[in-house]
């Protein structure tokens, strides 16, 4: 039994104002022709099918494309809804899409029951868990519990119960010689392993609650959905990330899709990278080096430039866009660092010069040139009148 997994397709979405549509067309493509060639069974897309709640018209018709595709050639598709999505809409018509083996789960009680893959000793039960609120397992688990009072209860212990009735079955089932896999849009964490995050999850990130990764330890595999970085939580718990890179953090990232193997009562998986359309490539250097390199080697890769340039070139975002023209962010990292030196150099100067001194340097900042003797002796004056009118007003001065 061989099943593909991914996540976070975020269809939808646009870089820096360039529309992604033929690029995550392509993408889906690519998608396909895995699991063609790997002869995989089921596919499995952990959450965020959609890049925002009511995705554009464009987005939607790419998804029926897709699925339409996986129905005709009789290959099954297992999704749970994910943060950026609107489980209601992405739900609808669940029951018809089941009898075409497209199946949405979208509401934390489907959970509790698995569907079980393969045959014989290559089985595998599935498990799916839609991206749930804290409220929302809250009333799930009152409703299941003669209407508890779970209203201080944590989310890390929220998820706990959910899952109990679920891993004694997973418990059960292994004693039989059967796996389990959990498919899940979650972001759970090692408490001795930092998450690897990108730019394009910061708007979401606070929105999603971190859990403990040991709540599905008793998994055999873990697919998960959230984090846009290819990444893992040990060997069976799996991010295989966004199949694309949507922000400048994750350029020239290999984007990947996971091959899971169920054979003989264990579960086994292998990472399959994705050649985009488009790359997405962050390149350095002084605006006369990229305008070289863009018209000696055109490209048609998202570009994020960073500029080495001690100060600021005009129109640099133009003369790069006629080489390079899908620029889609320009930093002048050069100037800032400059700068950055420059301040520093001149608050040290500043700081080892007296009170004349400090206004001679204003003085020669602002007219241009330095005082004369006359100017000088004046400012002088100035301030030991000042100095002496002090002194008078409080004598520890």
């Amino acid at each position: 039994m061989r099943i593909l997994h991914f996540a976070d397709l975020h269809l939808g979405k646009s870089l820096s104002g360039f529309s992604l549509r033929e690029d995550q067309e392509h993408i889906l493509q690519e998608i396909l022709k895995i699991a063609r060639h790997e002869g995989v069974e089921a596919l499995v897309l952990a959450g965020d099918v959609f890049d925002r709640p009511n995705p554009p018209q464009e987005a939607l018709e790419l998804f029926d494309g897709f699925i339409s595709q996986l129905a005709a050639e009789g290959v099954q598709l297992f999704l749970v809804s994910g943060n950026h999505d609107s489980a209601s809409r992405l739900g609808y018509g669940s029951q018809l899409f089941a009898r075409q083996g497209i199946h949405l789960a979208t509401q934390a009680r489907t959970g509790w029951e698995a569907f079980t893959l393969g045959e014989g000793e290559d089985r595998l039960d599935l498990y799916l868990l839609p991206y749930t609120r804290r409220y929302d397992l809250r009333d799930l688990l009152a409703a299941s519990h003669d209407h508890a009072d779970y209203s201080q209860a944590k989310y890390p212990d929220l998820m706990a119960e959910y899952l109990a009735p679920v891993l004694d079955r997973v418990r059960q089932r292994r004693a039989e010689g059967v796996p389990a896999m959990l498919l899940a849009h979650l972001w759970l964490v090692n408490t001795d392993q930092d998450s690897l995050v990108s730019e394009s999850e910061f708007p979401s990130l606070g929105m999603v609650e971190q859990l403990p990764a040991w709540l599905c330890a008793d998994f055999d595999y873990v697919a998960l959905g959230h984090l846009h970085r290819p990444q893992e939580l040990g060997p069976k718990a799996v991010y295989p990330g966004s199949p694309l890179a949507y922000s400048a953090s994750e350029a020239d990232q290999v984007k990947r899709v996971i091959l899971i193997e169920s054979k003989a009562g264990s579960l086994s998986w292998e990472a399959k990278p994705l050649k985009p359309l488009y790359p997405v490539h962050k390149i350095q250097g002084s605006c006369a080096e990229l305008l070289a390199a863009g018209k000696a080697s055109p490209q048609e890769a998202y570009i994020f430039a960073e500029l080495t340039d001690q100060e600021l070139v005009l129109d640099a975002s133009l003369k790069l866009q006629a080489v390079y023209p899908r620029l889609c962010g320009l930093s002048f990292l050069g100037y800032a660092r400059a700068a950055e030196t420059a301040a520093h150099s001149a608050g040290q100067a500043f700081s080892a010069q007296d009170f004349p001194g400090l206004f001679a340097s204003f003085f020669q900042q602002e007219t241009g040139h330095a005082m004369n003797a006359e100017q000088a002796d004046l400012v002088a004056q100035v301030l030991a009148g000042l100095h002496d009118e002090g002194k008078a007003c409080d004598p520890s001065f």
